[in-house]
């Protein structure tokens, strides 16, 4: 395995900015910096180019509004707008050009929902993303995916097989249609898109955009995936990264948390429904049983329902020596018992992603997979094999950052976590986890 994942050839790597308007192509770049991250609603990217490297038709392109696609190699990585655009000049640098800019969707973070929107109870999930993403362009149903698998070929200049189960087949997300909304509207100045996520999040679903600006993808991360590429390192030397770090934290871990769901009086206890969740790391023993204690406060919610998270395997659990740390939430967002479970599932998710985190710097901007070309991407799984941190596991790549620069060289910036650490609501996996942690009786 080791011999089909080599770095590619970092010289011969580098963004291409295409000003579509004016069929300009920049690639003379000083500096640049593209980032990606899994739970940052739009991807955003900053370049620099000197004034010598540009002719007077490109200087005429470069303007904010300006549209561009982006491009690593042949891959795809995003269709956006221009931002800001700066001029600087020194002595030692002379004149430079500074574009920022965001995908499509920044434009939907920047923008307001209209405060007057109602949408009546009976809707579906469908008819409303499409009306409050149709400013942007996103107006019918195909507009609108519902898992990320063809985007992330695109991207990563690879067609995978479908990810299988124990069962089999890859159980598939429902349509959007089959979401049936309460009554809802907007918060007071609350953005297009953070209130389209608050709608989807209720249903454990989140928004990215695809590579090519055309598309949508409401759905989940996809921990079923094969890994798309590998990363080593040995005590001996053999490595195929500049450097890295893995960190273990239990800082702001909680034992077990314990959450409730609408009420009139908008505090904890008053709700009428009731969620728990253990953390699989640090509310178990060496056993993976729920440590006393925290089956003894629970005690206290009887009627509370508990909710699991997926563990990855392999799996190393250590007894904490220190007190149990409850946490209690309260959501009034959460109308069903269904919502208060994604509530708690992302919750959750959103602290135990921090407990281990890998964070590596590579050559170049993908590895050359038995031959091929292969752009790193978020939303894609890399297999992890590091003697000096001990870890050798599947890893979730939650961001990456193409980086170039004169000193630095062209670079990837990776954030890796455990599988299944994101969750926004149920597992998709067919029949359950048995590893899951449950109280003693």
């Amino acid at each position: 395995m080791a011999g089909a994942y080599t770095p590619t050839a970092p010289d011969r790597q580098q963004v291409r900015v295409r000003v579509m308007d004016e069929h300009v192509d920049l690639t003379r770049w000083t500096h640049y910096s593209f980032a990606s991250n899994f739970l940052t609603p739009s991807d955003g990217w900053s370049c620099t180019i000197g004034d010598g490297n540009l002719d007077e038709r490109e200087r005429r392109a470069l303007v904010p509004g300006a549209r561009v696609r982006l491009y690593v190699d042949q891959a795809p990585l995003a269709e956006g707008f221009i931002d800001t655009v700066a001029v600087s000049a020194d002595r030692s640098s002379g004149v430079q050009y500074t574009i920022d800019g965001r995908d499509r969707l920044g434009l939907a973070v920047d923008g307001i929902a209209d405060p007057t929107l109602q949408f009546k109870k009976g809707a579906t999930l469908a008819d409303v993303l499409k009306e409050l993403f149709a400013p942007f362009g996103w107006v019918a149903d195909e507009h609108f995916r519902i898992d990320n698998d063809a985007n992330r070929d695109a991207k990563t200049g690879g067609v995978r097989g479908v990810p299988t189960t124990k069962g089999g087949k890859k159980t598939g997300p429902k349509p959007l249609k089959d979401f049936v909304l309460h009554q809802l509207k907007p918060h007071n100045h609350e953005g297009v898109y953070a209130f389209a996520s608050r709608i989807t999040q209720r249903f454990g679903l989140w928004i990215w955009c695809t590579a090519d600006g055309e598309q949508l993808v409401v759905g989940r991360p996809d921990f079923q995936q094969e890994p798309r590429y590998e990363l080593r390192r040995t005590r001996g030397g053999d490595t195929n990264v500049l450097s890295g770090e893995v960190k273990f934290d239990m800082t702001d871990q909680p034992s077990v948390i314990i959450a409730d769901g609408f009420s009139g009086g908008g505090e904890f206890g008053k709700g009428r429904i009731k969620s728990f969740c253990v953390n699989p790391y640090f509310g178990v023993d060496e056993d993976a049983f729920v440590l006393p204690e925290v089956t003894e406060l629970l005690k206290k919610f009887p009627d509370a329902e508990q909710v699991t998270m997926t563990i990855p395997t392999p799996y190393k659990r250590r007894r904490v020596n220190a007190p149990i740390r409850p946490m209690f939430l309260h959501d009034d967002e959460s109308k069903t018992q269904e919502q208060l479970n994604n509530f708690v599932r992302r919750e959750m998710s959103l602290l135990l992603r921090k407990s281990m985190t890998a964070h590596y710097i590579v050559e170049g901007h993908g590895q050359n997979v038995s031959g091929t070309f292969t752009p790193w991407d978020v939303d894609t799984v890399v297999e992890v094999h590091d003697e000096v941190a001990e870890v050798h596991e599947r890893m979730y790549v939650l961001s990456r950052t193409f980086e170039k620069s004169r000193s630095g060289g062209t670079h990837t910036r990776l954030e890796l976590v455990r599988l299944n650490s994101i969750q926004f609501g149920d597992s998709l996996l067919a029949g359950g986890d048995p590893t899951q942690p449950t109280p003693e009786s």
